[in-house]
C-alpha cells in the first residue's frame, strides 16, 4: 500500500493557521481597544501619565502577541518543517496564559490604583 501525499494546508491545520493569522490578532487588538475606550469613557479621571504608560505597555504586549501569532501562522502555512510545530505549541502557550498574565499585570486596573499582580 503506497503512502498518501498530502499537500497544502486544510482541515484542522487550516483552521489553526487562519486562527493564528487572522482571528486571534484581530480579536486581541479590537478587544484591547474596546476595553481602553470603555474605561476612559466610564472613568475619565483615570487619564493621567500612569494611564498613558500602562496603555503603552499593554499595547506592546498585545502587539507582540499579535505579531508572534501571525509569524507562527505564516510559518505553519508556508514552512512545513517539524520545528514549525514546536513553535506553534510554544506560541499557543505564550498567547494563552502568559499574555493574559502580562496584560493583567500592566492592565488598566493597575493604572486605577488596584494591584493586579505586582
Amino acid at each position: 500500500m503506497g503512502r498518501t501525499h498530502f499537500s497544502g494546508v486544510a482541515g484542522w491545520l487550516g483552521l489553526l493557521v487562519a486562527w493564528l493569522i487572522l482571528i486571534s490578532p484581530l480579536s486581541g487588538l479590537t478587544s484591547t481597544r474596546r476595553y481602553f475606550d470603555d474605561a476612559e469613557r466610564l472613568y475619565p479621571q483615570i487619564i493621567n501619565p500612569t494611564w498613558v504608560l500602562i496603555k503603552g505597555l499593554t499595547w506592546t504586549v498585545v502587539a507582540g502577541a499579535a505579531a508572534l501569532s501571525v509569524a507562527t501562522g505564516y510559518r505553519l502555512w508556508k514552512d512545513r518543517r517539524p520545528d514549525s510545530v514546536s513553535l506553534a505549541k510554544s506560541t499557543l502557550w505564550i498567547m494563552g496564559p502568559l499574555v493574559v498574565v502580562l496584560k493583567n499585570a500592566v492592565g488598566p486596573g493597575f493604572a486605577a490604583g488596584h494591584k493586579t499582580l505586582f
